[in-house]
């Protein structure tokens, strides 16, 4: 769009545009140009580029592209130029004969979008990072888990198998028990037959010597088989005490997991708006 008045509208900007400034729509500068060089220039709060009257109007400049198109004009302007990125907005200005005789733009400083981007930037990098950690650790704390899972199943295995060893030793006992039960009877037997049954009297002794020994044997055995299944037992407990918490852990991690991803898809969003900045 291009303006026209049929006074002298460069003058009438550099008149109005003061008083644009002080409407406080947003922190803008303002320039009036002929088709050369700066005829006005009106800084913003925050950022002063020190543009004297008669400066050079650079060709990167949006009311220059303005002019050249005849047109309305938005460019963004790097930092090369003015010493900060600037987005501005430019139309030409006309006379009555329709001649271009300068132009009128507003600009405002992009610092802080940059800065807001570069800093949502590494956020989100930072956020990938973070991710990437807490989802290797969920991994290897899930793989530990089911590893102790395995552990307290060998642990529970064991301790059954102590069991049925300690029902052997019993039946060990039972029969030391019955050995030393024939080994009696084969004594009143040997008393009985007297000198004809010395044989028998020898026999009955092995068989009480034997079933001692079976006896005395059983009852070690049985007095370490109580403390493994102690320690087994223990063992178990402890494994599976542990196993809980790290699933408890296991839970957790997988919680900050799902809220890392949350914040994440929020930066990603963020990043999105900054750009329409």
């Amino acid at each position: 769009m291009s303006l026209e008045y049929n006074g002298d509208i460069l003058n009438a900007f550099m008149l109005v545009a003061p008083l644009i400034k002080e409407l406080k729509i947003a922190d803008l500068m303002i320039s009036v140009t002929d088709t050369e060089k700066f005829l006005m220039y009106c800084p913003s709060d925050t950022i002063d580029l020190k543009i004297a009257p008669g400066t050079l109007l650079p060709r990167e400049d949006a009311i220059h592209n303005a002019m050249r198109t005849g047109r309305y004009c938005e460019v963004f302007v790097d930092e090369k130029t003015y010493g900060v990125p600037l987005k501005a907005t430019a139309i030409p200005l006309k006379d009555s004969s329709e001649k271009i005789i300068g132009g009128v733009g507003i600009a405002r400083s992009l610092e802080i979008e940059e800065k807001v981007r570069e800093d949502i930037l590494l956020l989100e990098n930072a956020f990938k990072e973070i991710n990437e950690i807490v989802k290797n650790i969920s991994n290897e704390i899930v793989k530990f888990a089911a590893d102790s899972d395995k552990i307290v199943d060998s642990a529970s295995s064991t301790f059954n198998k102590v069991k049925k060893v300690d029902e052997v030793i019993g039946y060990v006992r039972m029969i030391a028990d019955q050995t030393k039960m024939l080994g009696f009877n084969a004594a009143i037997e040997a008393a009985r037959a007297g000198a004809s049954g010395e044989g028998f009297k020898v026999v009955a002794k092995e068989i009480g010597k034997l079933s001692d020994s079976s006896k005395n044997a059983a009852q070690g055995i049985q007095k370490e088989l109580n403390e493994m299944k102690v320690s087994v037992e223990d063992m178990r407990d402890s494994i599976f005490s542990q196993s809980s918490a790290i699933k408890e852990q296991v839970a957790s991690v997988q919680q900050i997991y799902s809220m890392a991803e949350q914040v994440s898809e929020s930066i990603n969003n963020l990043n999105s708006v900054a750009q329409k900045l």
